[in-house]
């Protein structure tokens, strides 16, 4: 049995948060950060992440981690041009998370303006997909199945399923 002892913590800017952690005479990072992620619903479908992790397939809203002085609003933009090659203006934020695998995450609603979903080729999850243990691909999905789908933080899944149908009124807060 491997025993684990909390060494220290530091925070950065605001955006991250380092648990450092001794594991046989090894010191390990654990990085929790705050991430942004587009709602992006067009013709009746939405824009996931399709995803493979270590043999695990799920879904996931396109974004990313927040970057040091940038504005949440910001992130999703660029994260979602990363991850999907998809131009989009960034709406309201809908919803907000704290806790989990993540210390605290930001979701908007976005307009989808144009491009065609796919992976870009210089982007940072296509050079992950090349050890053959991930895999991503954007794909747009039909309202109508995403309940049945295994999509990533299942409370936002539920609230979309819930809040899409009636435009997003209000903005609300989750703990993970």
């Amino acid at each position: 049995m491997v025993l684990l002892e909390l060494v220290g913590i530091s925070l950065q800017a605001g955006c991250r948060f380092f648990l450092f952690f001794a594991r046989e005479s090894r010191i390990i990072k654990v990085m929790e950060q705050k991430r942004s992620a587009g709602i992006i619903i067009n013709d009746g479908a939405i824009l996931l992440m399709h995803r493979v992790r270590d043999g695990k397939e799920f879904y996931a809203f396109p974004g990313g981690g927040i970057e040091q002085g940038e504005e949440p609003s910001e992130t999703v933009v660029r994260e979602v041009k990363e991850e999907t090659g998809l131009d989009v203006v960034c709406g309201d934020l809908v919803y907000r998370t704290h806790g989990g695998l993540r210390s605290e995450q930001f979701f908007y609603v976005c307009e989808y303006q144009g491009g065609e979903a796919k992976l870009p080729i210089d982007s940072p999850e296509n050079m992950r997909m090349k050890d053959g243990r991930q895999y991503y691909k954007p794909e747009w999905i039909s309202l109508s199945q995403l309940e049945e789908l295994i999509v990533y933080p299942v409370e936002i899944k539920d609230a979309v399923l819930s809040d899409a149908p009636v435009g997003f009124r209000e903005a609300r807060e989750f703990s993970l």
